[in-house]
């Protein structure tokens, strides 16, 4: 489990210090982001991907939120959950649409960075 988890931290960490084409961008996965759990994707391959893309980038990042211990953090409250994530993902990046070129995973973690700071009243 352990490995796992070191993985997925160290593909995080890889893919933000990466050039923009290394993966998608926010431009790619935001429609993704905005369709709701529960919605018909249609039997879409496409957006099913998609939709996964953007739930699994949110769900790793909340995951070993507590295992980043340097760079930038954020702390999720208690009871956080995953669809919170994502509707912070998806507000942050509809109010700045000038930043969608830029890798998903980055604006991902920023914009959970800004909603949930460390140390604040939780």
């Amino acid at each position: 489990m352990k490995g796992r988890i070191a993985i997925a931290v160290a593909a995080i960490v890889l893919a933000m210090g990466a050039p923009a084409a290394a993966g998608p961008s926010g431009n790619d996965v935001l429609p993704y982001c905005e369709v709701r759990l529960g919605d018909n994707l249609g039997g879409v391959a496409t957006e099913a991907l998609g939709h996964g893309q953007c739930w699994g980038v949110v769900s790793t990042l909340i995951s070993v939120a507590d295992l980043m211990i340097d760079g930038p953090r954020f702390c999720p409250p208690k009871g956080g959950t995953v669809k919170q994530g994502v509707s912070i993902v998806v507000k942050a990046l509809r109010e700045r649409p000038e930043t969608l070129h830029k890798q998903f995973v980055e604006l991902a973690h920023f914009a959970l960075i800004k909603a949930w700071p460390c140390g604040a009243a939780q």
